[in-house]
């Protein structure tokens, strides 16, 4: 297994462009021109996203029958869905929630305490084993520019929250060679969504408008997998560079979040971008304002048991 060396191919850093005063698209009105005319566009697109089950799939899958029988118990209009984070749920199950279903929302920790035991037994019966075989060598997946998450002055959600579009703007800065100011993303996510946050197809399709294309001179498309270990990105990853030897790889993983009392009682998960693996740990660059960083090492233990309360999902996002 390929260890690190403490150099990266693609090392990067960027501070928000809030406090920067210079030419060019980070001035914070060409960034709303631009971000709103991206936004347009976006919301005459399908998402494009391919969804795909990693091996690990059907585990998952076991776990979410006993859940829905719990839920069943509850409602039988419930759904595994109905424990996402709001900003992974389908427009039509938020709005049951906050409808049809607001009064069993507080019955609802108990099923997510369930299947946070359940994610917790898998990952110590099985998947820390194998993933600790299983590894993501050095230059393979791509290092976008870190953003770390409530950057600005204006605190738009709890901590909590901004990790999605952290990520994305790490994303976006890595296509384009600038980034977008947590400021400008939240406002008009706010005016367009109204919210601060949105759901991932959002985010994708964002990705690859016509206008991004434009920007970074390369096609973006998104592989969207659930049940995925080291080895799925490994694969995935060496087939697209040995096709596509120029294409940037991205690589955002759901984790579940370190407060373990909002895991639960909430269902929030935390974003973050993989940048490889060590014999001991797993490297990411994860936007947490309280305890993340640039290439943050996580123990390969602690990151199996967090990635299997998100059921295992990553994100490749591949530009060429």
């Amino acid at each position: 297994m390929t260890e690190f060396d403490g150099s990266f191919p693609h090392e990067a850093s960027f501070d928000d462009p809030v406090s920067h005063d210079t030419s060019g698209p980070t001035l914070l009105d060409e960034q709303d021109e631009f971000f709103r005319s991206a936004l347009l566009e976006a919301e005459e697109k399908a998402d494009q996203t391919r969804y795909l089950r990693g091996p690990l799939h059907g585990a998952f899958e076991f776990i979410a029958q006993k859940v829905q029988n719990e839920l069943t118990a509850i409602d039988p209009r419930l759904t595994p869905e109905h424990l996402l984070p709001a900003a992974f749920q389908s427009p039509d199950v938020h709005r049951s929630l906050e409808e049809e279903l607001w009064a069993v929302k507080p019955l609802l920790k108990n099923v997510r305490l369930f299947r946070n035991n359940e994610s917790n037994k898998l990952a110590q019966e099985s998947l820390a084993t194998r993933l600790s075989e299983q590894g993501i060598p050095q230059g393979l997946l791509d290092t976008p520019p870190y953003c770390r998450q409530d950057e600005s002055s204006d605190n738009y959600t709890s901590a909590g929250s901004m990790c999605a579009n952290a990520c994305f703007r790490m994303i976006f800065g890595g296509l384009t060679g600038w980034v977008l100011s947590e400021e400008t993303v939240a406002q008009h996510f706010i005016e367009s969504k109204g919210k601060a946050i949105v759901s991932d197809s959002e985010y994708n399709k964002l990705l690859t408008t016509d206008l991004v294309r434009n920007t970074s001179g390369k096609v973006t498309s998104v592989i969207d997998i659930v049940g995925a270990d080291f080895a799925t990105i490994d694969r995935l990853a060496s087939v697209i560079r040995r096709g596509r030897p120029t294409a940037k790889i991205y690589a955002v993983v759901n984790i579940t979040s370190t407060e373990s009392a909002l895991a639960i009682e909430y269902g929030v998960w935390h974003t973050g971008i993989i940048l490889g693996t060590t014999d001991t740990d797993v490297i990411c660059h994860d936007p947490s304002v309280k305890d993340g960083g640039p290439y943050k090492s996580i123990p390969r233990n602690t990151f199996a048991q967090r990635w299997a309360g998100a059921m295992n999902r990553v994100q490749l996002f591949i530009a060429d």
